[in-house]
């Protein structure tokens, strides 16, 4: 299977007064020539009491995703990118040749999380993940894991009250879940963000 990326719809979580997010998305995307792409008001729902600072957007983190996910509108192929992320130009490639027909996701973003991660080579510069963090380039592929995803989130977010990543780690063994050896986004230092990933995405 063959995925030019320029084709695939995509869907980006951007909160309203990070306007220069936006601006810089905006600009990224005439870049890489994705003309069908979609911003997402970021949701923002206040957090069970005593939620660290670091995580205190978790809860509306998860729950624009799974906006994006639960809405009909958004088949598959399916690229949701977060407003930090910032494409590698030195190996972003819009067409991504050889990808396995069974696969559900293509992680375009991970991060190293605490290193309990499992990636296996699959061939032809991609490999097979479990235990990776990170939701900030994923480009969906089937119906099954969007739902898979929904489920998780759900579960990790409002019944366990932690972030949703954690639980995309956990069901990403039981489905065919790839990235690129090397990654196509980061989560950039300079955007506006809670939190300040890029040592460990990219």
């Amino acid at each position: 299977m063959k995925i030019d990326i320029r084709d695939v719809k995509c869907c980006w979580i951007n909160l309203d007064s990070a306007e220069e997010n936006a601006k810089m998305m905006v600009e990224q995307f005439k870049e890489l020539g994705i003309k069908d792409h979609k911003r997402l008001s970021a949701r923002q729902i206040e957090p069970p009491p005593a939620t660290p600072r670091t995580i205190y957007h978790y809860v509306g983190c998860a729950q624009s995703h799974i906006d994006i996910l639960e809405n009909e509108d958004n088949d598959v192929p399916l690229l949701i990118l977060e407003d930090d992320a910032k494409y590698i130009p030195e190996w972003y490639n819009p067409i991504i040749d050889n990808i396995p027909d069974d696969t559900d996701a293509i992680y375009l973003g991970v991060s190293h999380g605490d290193g309990s991660y499992f990636a296996q080579d699959i061939g032809n510069n991609m490999a097979q993940i479990k235990g990776v963090y990170a939701t900030h380039a994923i480009m969906f592929l089937t119906e099954e894991y969007k739902k898979a995803v929904v489920d998780i989130a759900k579960e990790f977010v409002y019944n366990r009250r932690i972030p949703f990543d954690l639980g995309c780690a956990t069901i990403q063994h039981r489905y065919n879940v790839i990235t690129t050896h090397l990654p196509y986004f980061y989560q950039a230092d300079e955007r506006d963000s809670a939190n300040k990933w890029e040592n460990l995405t990219k």
